[in-house]
């Protein structure tokens, strides 16, 4: 009796051990179970923010930034040797004269993804005089100023830009050294669309509608357009053989509101052969100006075929070119050769 009595004792005893066990073992699992928790929201809480910071840093990203600040200086002279006086632009001069353009100009290029932002200024003068009266001591130069604000957007895609510019324009004007200036405003929209392509094409296609106010009057208008394209069919280092054709045209309208209205078109072609090796670019092909004119005394065109050629240098921050522009005014009696040569170099910074 006493053995049954022990042995129910002891069976009693170990089944309290076992118990008391099991209860620590949930009890310490319990205890670690807050734990668990407390890390994972922690980590949760982490994640969170990485993600929001990352968000933070992309929403900064996409922020337009300016991207460059370009200073350029650009000097031109062109001088013309003929005997006649031809057309209404380059070649409407009076003969042996002698052009000069400085310009001075700064443009702000801002960015996002894909698009851009730009705005300039520049001021330009211009200086006329003939080189006949030059030799007689009779030199009385022509002298223009023109002042140019503008702003304009671009968008890029697949290989294609396309960009949209207003440009505000004020001149003055001094037909010689003792007359007061004339003032012309023009407003210049402008729609340029080009493109740049693997197989070795590129292209470019501009069109501006300008707006005249004459001294503080509407004046007229006028339009203004340039064509190109060129396609490398040679290209091994760095030599590069294309073909370039161009066409450039201006239609204007001025004086519409004066007793005798005039309407001028005249447009440049030129199509030829390119060459480029490393920084310098030449050029020699066909050339062709046309210049026609019209008021109520009737009307007057030109034709004048020849060809043209040239060197340009590029290298960094400096552009430096010289054109050789040679025609013949097929339409007079004498067929005479008129030659003009333009030199111009730019700085860039």
């Amino acid at each position: 009796m006493k053995k049954m009595l022990l042995v129910l004792g002891l069976l009693l005893f170990s089944m309290m051990g076992v118990a008391a066990q099991q209860a620590d073992s949930q009890g310490d699992s319990a205890n670690e179970q807050p734990s668990a928790d407390s890390d994972s929201s922690s980590q949760d809480s982490s994640e969170a923010n990485s993600q929001a910071e990352q968000k933070l840093e992309e929403k900064e990203k996409k922020k337009m930034e300016l991207k460059s600040v370009d200073f350029e200086l650009r000097e031109r002279v062109d001088f013309q040797a003929s005997s006649l006086g031809l057309g209404q632009g380059n070649f409407g001069w009076n003969g042996n004269d002698l052009y000069n353009r400085l310009q001075l100009g700064a443009k702000l290029n801002f960015g996002l993804d894909d698009f851009g932002l730009k705005l300039w200024a520049a001021q330009r003068l211009d200086l006329r005089g003939n080189l006949e009266e030059a030799a007689s001591w009779e030199l009385d130069f022509q002298i223009r100023s023109r002042t140019y604000l503008g702003i304009g957007i671009n968008y890029s895609f697949s290989g294609v830009k396309f960009s949209f510019d207003n440009e505000f324009r004020l001149e003055s004007e001094f037909k010689d050294s003792s007359s007061s200036p004339s003032l012309d405003f023009r407003y210049a929209p402008t729609f340029i669309l080009e493109g740049k392509h693997d197989f070795g094409l590129s292209w470019s296609l501009r069109q501006m509608f300008g707006f005249h106010a004459k001294d503080y009057t509407f004046s007229g208008y006028d339009f203004e357009g340039e064509y190109k394209l060129n396609y490398v069919f040679y290209k091994k280092d760095k030599v590069k053989l294309a073909l370039d054709l161009s066409e450039f045209y201006r239609w204007r309208n001025d004086k519409i509101f004066t007793s005798n209205p005039r309407t001028r078109w005249d447009s440049e072609t030129f199509a030829g052969l390119q060459v480029k090796y490393d920084m310098l670019t030449a050029f020699l092909g066909f050339y062709n100006w046309f210049d026609s004119s019209e008021d109520l005394g009737g009307s007057n065109s030109q034709i004048l075929p020849g060809f043209s050629t040239g060197l340009k240098i590029s290298k960094k921050n400096i552009d430096f070119g010289i054109c050789y522009k040679g025609v013949s005014d097929v339409m007079s009696l004498d067929k005479a050769w008129v030659s003009e040569v333009s030199t111009e170099i730019k700085l860039k910074f």
